[in-house]
């Protein structure tokens, strides 16, 4: 399975939440054992420190989930230019 989150900025005042990017968890294995975590943020909000953000509020939903395991983990970071 695939689970898919918009990576929003929290609204002020008035204005509408704004939509800085995308973040999924793919499942690689049917025991929850494997996965993994990808990543899009839009360019203009590149280098304001969303991403890992994002990514920490994930790993922490999914640390304390039943739906997968992840208390072992290796990581492989790849960081796409343009």
């Amino acid at each position: 399975w695939m689970e898919m989150y918009a990576i929003m900025l929290r609204p002020s005042g008035s204005e509408p939440a704004t939509f800085v990017g995308a973040m999924g968890v793919l499942r690689l294995s049917e025991d929850g054992e494997a996965g993994e975590i990808g990543y899009g943020v839009l360019p203009e909000h590149w280098g304001k420190g969303y991403a890992p953000e994002a990514l920490k509020l994930l790993v922490n939903h999914y640390w304390h989930s039943e739906s997968m395991s992840i208390k072992q983990h290796a990581c492989h970071i790849r960081v796409a230019d343009g």
